[in-house]
């Protein structure tokens, strides 16, 4: 499983590359952002473009993922333009809502890095078929916590025990789709402890995750230790005790 961490300081990512993250995650969405989770403890991101290569000089061999703005016909391509020049290995488009939107911003970035839509919206969950069926797609995620709010649950992990984070998989799978499950905590921490939530996400095929707050709070040897023990979480993950995981997800959710 690849994990994303999110940062703009060139002295983390690099201790985040040498501590096993695979991905450095530069979050340049803010339109609307605000609106939708101020209420929230969420991180809303005040990073720069120019941080993507500022990060690009000090890494090895993590890759750069960039989340640009939800799609404007006017703002897109220039957004894109400018990741992919400044070094992005990945772009995100979070908050899409409709094939065309994904199509427009597939054929702007023309295969020079991986694109990867955020799914995050009841539209999006609407539309994915038709996404699916443009075969333009080789990689997804699923986030968790707008989708959420947009179906106006009480917490995102009801999109597990509801049914709609199985559909979406399984549509995913039929296609060969790469795709990552929202976020986890440190495997101690949490609403739901990450380990457990982890093993959720690993049984439901997940290949890539956000690593949470938690993770940026130990910037010592801790986040090399905390890493290690999600790495331990992860080796032991076995597909055929998946039931066991889900009954004790389901009863950790009981307890939020």
């Amino acid at each position: 499983m690849d994990l994303m961490l999110i940062t703009n300081s060139p002295v983390y990512a690099k201790y985040a590359e040498k501590s096993g993250v695979d991905i450095i995650f530069i979050d340049l969405e803010i339109d609307g952002k605000i609106e939708r989770q101020g209420h929230l403890d969420t991180v809303i991101s005040s990073h720069d473009i120019k941080d993507v290569s500022r990060i690009k000089k000090v890494l090895k061999k993590a890759k750069i993922l960039v989340r640009v703005n939800p799609y404007n016909e006017f703002k897109t391509e220039q957004e894109v333009e400018d990741a992919i020049r400044f070094g992005a290995d990945m772009i995100m488009l979070p908050m899409f809502t409709t094939v065309d939107e994904v199509i427009a911003v597939h054929k702007l970035i023309n295969n020079r890095c991986t694109f990867v839509p955020l799914l995050e919206t009841v539209s999006a969950v609407e539309s994915l078929d038709k996404i699916l069926e443009a075969n333009i797609l080789t990689d997804l995620h699923i986030g968790l916590n707008d989708l959420h709010l947009d179906y106006k649950l009480r917490h995102m992990f009801e999109l597990f025990t509801n049914g709609t984070i199985d559909t979406l998989v399984s549509k995913l799978k039929l296609k060969g789709i790469n795709y990552g499950i929202g976020g986890v905590a440190s495997m101690n921490g949490g609403d739901i402890e990450g380990e457990t939530v982890l093993n959720k996400y690993l049984s439901m095929g997940s290949n890539r995750v956000i690593l949470s707050r938690s993770f940026h709070r130990s910037y010592s040897e801790e986040l090399h230790a905390e890493i290690d023990r999600l790495r331990l979480v992860e080796g032991s993950h076995k597909v055929e005790n998946s039931s066991q995981y889900d009954k004790e997800f389901k009863a950790s959710l009981v307890k939020i």
